[in-house]
């Protein structure tokens, strides 16, 4: 059996298996199919439109070609260009395909260098074909040999061209190295899994679902029922059938959509050779797609014979079960009978389909809670008693049974105990009396035996504080005086042994809240569950005991209570303050014998000195005459080595005999004061912390975001005076500038209890925009939940930031002029040059101002190039110690007249700088370009000023203007290539400055605003 289902399990995970991998390599397949061809496709189309484009304009013979280079050189795909064999042309994907360094180790070299040893021959057949029909061969599959001597799977398509003017033959080709591993796997996965499936012990085939026609079998199919590929599925399987079988499982395994439904189980016997076998049916997509059945069929032969056999032991213990001297019954989950023994049948009748609550309950509809489905869920056996409706009582065992077919069942036995529980009834009504008459009894009864108390009655429990089932957990000894408890074990001892039968004594007994009361003890020696025990009552004295004692205890109890108080406590004269009585407390907090301080004259008493203000206790007599008492004074007492202790004083009038007398108690508070001072120190150093932090400091409510406290640093960041801001929340000031992240920011603080480096963006009073970093702690503050909140300002941090992300594009695209800037110089010269000829040409004076226009537009062209050169990072500079004073009076009379021109002036404010290394010409075009900006800012009859000086040991250029500023929005993009405000501006200008600046190693800042700005050029010395 375990083989059997080992074997099941095994070929449901093989089904999946095989539809698994059936549909992973088919779907692969069919997608890299599809996107290869349509690839080819493409470059396929591309390369005959340049064909047929070049026959078409062959007068262009030499612009086509460079066009089709271009577009070759963009290819991914390797495009080669051969005639005669000869490699005349590859591009760089080429190159790449067979790992050359570049693609001159190619150009020249024969394309059968390069091709595998066995496809050489075969390559020069299909160079043969295509010259022979003129036509191109695509999804040539081949080999290539790399450089590093690997070899490549390609697939080619070759095309006949003309190349400068010579037949040729364009290849274009992939490497299908990949695909073709792909293929090999999925072949590699087909063969084990048809290893798998073979060495299967069970028959496995697969068959078409419209002609039956088999299109796999394992070889345990072939072996034993001699099925091959090609056959027809029931002709072989089965014997004597004219047609398909008529169990066959196909119409079970397609959905009314066409679409598999699954896993399908099913058993049946074979008629050729009377084997029991169990199929698992599924349909499945082939791979040819087409829909088909894969049927996994196991022998199950053993099994049936075992539940034959175990269906014969069912039998058997049936039987057994019916000579029972019990009812027996087997009910299924739909509460029907599957069994029942003579005995029920005797008692319950014959049940012919009823289900168990109408034999049992007389009922139509199932019991609200059944006994017998607790079973079925919990699979756990149940012990219960039940009335039948005839009156018989049953001792009940639910048990959980299978079935032979291992379907559930709950095998019932039942028990008649009707007369056992008759006489069960009879002694507890006699119990119920006794229990009745004990438990309202006005004494306490008990039972003791084997050193613990086996029964008490509810006043027992009263007597003692506690309640019954607390007595019943107890050690008795816990309820005996520990001074009577000799007595009491000693008088028991004898009960038990027989010395005496009654006993009748006086004990102190324990309550629960440890109070003590006095007890009557009345005992006599019993027995309990046929054992000997102590069976007794016991009545509370205590009252009446106490009632004795109340005169002397009262006496006793003011004397206690002052001797053993845990504060210093006086009696003393109202008038002179002699001390009458003091505690040992006292003695210890002021440092004095008793000797030294009881009834001591007046005059001695005050040279004690006990207070430090003496007048405190003039203080203290006239606050007692006036209201009778003092309470929680604060008082400074002098002890007797000179300390001073601080004392919480309280003091009431008493009388002692027939006069009065002052009680004083001291609680001592010198700790608690000298902890007070340090917490007032720990605030006031938080505050001073707080408040003269340089971070943006705040306190919030928790609650309701309000600030409550707020430090300099915090007033002055905002542009708010403490008055604007105490009661309000950042919401209500407009500070915090993006609502849903205020949200994120409460929800983390609030889960977490803080927050650290949140990053948001706040605004000042003044509408200006700052990047801050806030951290968030919740704090407690006068039993308040409160926010303690520091800012952390990274606007400028940002700033940098941006510059590094600036001065990034700038080396890029510094790295782009310097890359393609010549290859588009030349062609123009070339270009500018042929337009003067023909200028001069009579044959074109009529296009004389065209050519001027093109002209012009190429020098235009030019100078935004050499601007675009400028950008290079790497651009070589010559740098030679100068003045850059010197430099700007020699430019001044040409930035001058330029000013003139345009109705503007110049001032220059030079001041004496140290020499720099300088390049002369760059920074002669640094200066050009800022002055012109400048220029272009204002409008006529402003004035632009050049300040050079010296500042933090650098040299700076101030070039300043009167414009209208700079719009904010702008300011972060100045620098950037190609942007630009001006209408004909090229947006080199300003970049071209910055990479005059990075190649000097120096900074540039601006500052602009509504009246001008200014860009200040830095020059470390």
């Amino acid at each position: 059996m375990l083989n059997e289902e080992l074997l099941c399990k095994t070929s449901q995970k093989l089904l999946d298996m095989i539809e698994e991998e059936i549909k992973k390599h088919r779907d692969h397949l069919e997608e890299l199919v599809k996107v290869r061809t349509i690839e080819l496709e493409i470059a396929k189309e591309q390369l005959q439109q340049e064909i047929n484009e070049r026959r078409k304009l062959e007068e262009s013979l030499k612009e086509n070609e460079e066009r089709y280079r271009q577009l070759v050189d963009l290819s991914p795909d390797a495009v080669v260009i051969h005639s005669e064999g000869k490699i005349e042309f590859i591009n760089e994907a080429g190159a790449r395909l067979v790992g050359a360094p570049s693609t001159g180790e190619i150009i020249g070299k024969s394309i059968l260098d390069f091709a595998h040893p066995d496809f050489k021959k075969v390559i020069q057949e299909r160079w043969k074909q295509i010259k022979d029909t003129g036509t191109a061969l695509s999804f040539i599959e081949g080999k290539l040999i790399h450089f590093n001597g690997e070899v490549i799977d390609i697939e080619s398509a070759v095309t006949p061209i003309t190349f400068q003017g010579k037949s040729a033959m364009q290849a274009v080709m992939r490497d299908i190295s990949e695909r073709k591993r792909t293929e090999k796997a999925l072949k590699d996965s087909n063969e084990r899994l048809i290893t798998v499936l073979d060495s299967l012990d069970a028959a496995v085939y697969v068959a078409d679902m419209e002609n039956y026609e088999v299109l796999y079998t394992n070889q345990y199919m072939r072996d034993k029922f001699g099925v091959v590929e090609g056959d027809t599925c029931w002709q072989k399987i089965q014997e004597n059938q004219s047609g398909p079988c008529v169990f066959c499982t196909n119409n079970k395994l397609i959905s009314s959509n066409g679409e598999p439904t699954g896993l399908y189980n099913w058993d049946f016997r074979n008629t050729r050779n009377g084997i029991w076998v169990h199929c698992r049916d599924r349909a499945i997509r082939w791979i040819d797609g087409r829909m088909v059945k894969l049927e996994i069929a196991t022998n199950i032969t053993s099994r049936k014979n075992v539940e034959e056999a175990l269906k014969n032991e069912r039998q058997r213990l049936f039987s057994l079960l019916d000579k029972l001297p019990a009812y027996v019954c087997l009910i299924a989950p739909d509460y029907s009978f599957r069994f029942t023994n003579s005995y029920f049948r005797e008692r319950f009748g014959e049940t012919d389909g009823k289900t168990c609550y109408e034999v049992f309950r007389g009922r139509n509809t199932p019991c609200k809670k059944c006994p017998i489905f607790s079973v079925f869920d919990t699979q756990v056996p149940q012990e219960r008693d039940w009335t039948s409706l005839s009156g018989a009582t049953y001792q009940m065992y639910d048990y959980p049974f299978k079935d032979f077919d291992g379907s559930p069942l709950v095998l019932e036995l039942g028990i008649d105990i009707t007369e056992r529980k008759q006489s069960e009834k009879v002694i507890n009504e006699l119990k119920e009396q006794y229990q009745r008459l004990v438990n309202e009894a006005l004494v306490g009864v008990y039972i003791f035996q084997d050193g613990s108390l086996c029964f008490v009655n509810p006043k027992f429990a009263e007597i003692f504080g506690y309640t019954v089932d607390e007595l019943n957990k107890i050690n008795p000894v816990e309820l005996v005086s520990p001074d009577d408890l000799a007595m009491v074990r000693k008088l028991f001892r004898q009960g038990l042994d027989g010395e005496v039968n009654s006993i009748k004594f006086n004990l102190r007994g324990l309550k629960k809240d440890g109070s003590v009361i006095y007890i009557d003890v009345y005992s006599l020696k019993s027995s309990f569950q046929g054992r000997p025990a102590i069976q007794g009552m016991l009545q509370d004295v205590t009252e009446q005991k106490h009632a004795l004692e109340t005169l002397r205890l009262s006496e006793e109890r003011f004397s206690k209570a002052f001797n053993a108080g845990p504060n210093p406590m006086a009696i003393t004269t109202i008038e002179s303050g002699q001390i009458i009585d003091i505690n040992n407390n006292f003695l210890s907090f002021f440092g004095y014998s008793r000797q030294e301080v009881l009834y001591r004259t007046a005059k001695a008493f005050k040279a004690l000195n006990l207070y430090e203000h003496p007048e405190d206790r003039a203080k203290i007599i006239e606050s007692v005459m006036e209201k009778g008492f003092v309470k929680n004074l604060d008082i400074n007492f002098r002890i007797k080595s000179g300390e001073i202790k601080i004392g919480l004083f309280s003091s009431d009038i008493i009388v002692i005999g027939s006069e009065k007398y002052l009680l004083s108690v001291i609680s001592d508070i010198t700790e608690l004061k000298q902890v007070e001072k340090k917490l007032r120190l720990s605030e006031e150093r938080f505050y001073k912390a707080f408040y003269n932090n340089p971070i943006p400091m705040v306190i919030v409510r928790q609650g309701n975001d309000q600030h409550i406290e707020v430090n300099k640093s915090y007033e002055r960041y905002f542009g708010f005076n403490r008055e604007e801001i105490i009661g309000r929340t950042v919401l209500d000031m407009g500070l915090f500038a993006e609502s849903e992240k205020f949200k994120l920011y409460r929800k983390i603080v609030t889960e977490q209890g803080y927050v650290h480096n949140f990053g948001v963006i706040f605004k000042t009073k003044f509408n200006d925009s700052r990047n801050v970093l806030m951290s968030a702690e919740i704090i407690e503050l006068n039993n308040e939940e409160c926010r303690l909140i520091t800012l952390n300002d990274i606007t400028d941090l940002k700033k940098i930031e941006n510059e590094i992300a600036r001065l990034e594009r700038m080396n890029l695209i510094g790295q782009m002029a310097a890359g393609i800037g010549h290859e588009i110089r030349n062609p123009m010269t070339t270009v500018r040059g042929f337009l003067q000829i023909y200028r001069k040409k009579d044959s074109f004076v009529e296009y004389k101002d065209s050519f001027d226009l093109m002209i012009d537009e190429l020098d235009r062209a030019n100078s935004i190039i050499t601007e675009f050169l400028s950008l290079a990072r790497n651009k070589p500079v010559d740098l030679k110690r100068q003045n850059i004073n010197q430099i700007l009076q020699k430019l001044f009379p040409l930035i001058q007249a330029d000013a003139f021109d345009n109705d503007k002036f110049i001032e220059l404010e030079l001041t004496e700088t140290v020499d720099l290394l300088l390049d002369e010409k760059e920074i002669i075009q640094l200066i050009l370009n800022l002055v012109r900006n400048g220029l272009e800012a204002m409008t006529a009859g402003r004035t632009l000023t050049i300040r050079t000086f010296l500042e933090d040991n650098q040299v700076v250029l101030a070039v300043e203007d009167q414009g209208s500023g700079i719009k904010p929005e702008a300011l972060d993009q100045i620098g950037t290539p190609f942007f630009t405000t001006k209408e004909n501006g090229t947006g080199l200008g300003l970049s071209v400055c910055y990479s005059i600046v990075e190649r000097h190693n120096a900074t540039i800042n601006i500052e602009t605003g509504s009246s001008g700005t200014t860009v200040f050029v830095r020059f470390e010395q």
